[in-house]
């Protein structure tokens, strides 16, 4: 990937335009889709990624699922192939700042601009939960904001595996997302529903009204315990003014049983909704 770069053409159909920025899963560039006649964000993966079929093709149908999802909260997916043997995913481009970059600028939103923000990535994962889609990765390096301040959810189907490090688990296995925001079920290697997502964004609209995280750890380890076996602190900790209802259901959203959590993001966006600005 080092030898892509703006002016380079891939498979005579990418015009590469930028570069947007690299993670764990590959290199993301602003490309021209010579064949959509478009602007793309074009996400070239790593090629030890790359290396891994079993997770290239579970990638790839996840990635077919969430092409279905339309929804002005949404990120589209356009396409996924290959290209010299290197796989790639081809997104619509939007130009604006991750919500982690907005957070470190701003520490903690105002109630309203909090709740504005919140409804509109609720409504785009109820989109996805509407389909059975879960994402599975909800971070708030995974919501895009554009410059009118409108909300795009994104990285379906892209979550990254990470080596199961719970100790007493001796069978090889993976875990999807990031530790700060992952469920005690996905810790714990349970089938993973929609209630793992509300629990993800449990932790995103409490770092969003508190500029805090629930759970913290010196390390991977340690906060995938603290998941696992400690309370979260009252948002009113850190935000004294945080009105009682808001903290009630952030408490209820990070609940360690599934079933005492709303059910879905669409529950969630309700009783959101019922809060009020």
């Amino acid at each position: 990937l080092s030898a892509i770069g703006p002016g380079s053409l891939l498979g005579s159909r990418f015009e590469i335009l930028a570069l947007l920025g690299s993670g764990g899963m590959g290199v993301v560039y602003k490309a021209r889709d010579r064949e959509l006649d478009d602007l793309v964000a074009l996400k070239m993966l790593k090629k030890e990624v790359a290396g891994d079929r079993a997770l290239v093709e579970r990638m790839k149908s996840e990635i077919r699922l969430a092409r279905r999802i339309t929804h002005p909260n949404v990120l589209r997916t356009f396409d996924f192939g290959e290209i010299d043997g290197v796989p790639f995913i081809s997104m619509e481009y939007v130009r604006g700042i991750t919500l982690r970059a907005m957070l470190e600028q701003s520490g903690r939103l105002p109630y309203a601009a909090g709740v504005r923000l919140a409804r509109q990535l609720l409504s785009g994962l109820a989109a996805a939960h509407g389909l059975d889609i879960v994402h599975r990765d909800i971070k708030p390096e995974n919501v895009l904001l554009d410059p009118m301040g409108s909300v795009k959810l994104m990285d379906f189907g892209l979550a990254r595996p990470v080596q199961r490090m719970e100790p007493g688990l001796t069978q090889a296995g993976w875990l999807v997302g990031t530790p700060h925001y992952l469920a005690p079920e996905q810790i714990e290697g349970r089938e993973a529903d929609q209630r793992a997502d509300v629990y993800a964004c449990g932790v995103v609209l409490y770092e969003l009204f508190t500029g805090r995280l629930p759970f913290g750890g010196e390390n991977p380890m340690e906060i995938l315990m603290e998941h696992l076996q400690r309370q979260p602190a009252a948002p009113s900790l850190y935000w004294t003014e945080i009105p009682r209802s808001l903290e009630v259901l952030l408490m209820r959203c990070l609940e360690k049983d599934p079933a005492a959590r709303p059910a879905g993001a669409a529950a969630l966006l309700r009783e959101l909704e019922r809060l009020g600005a």
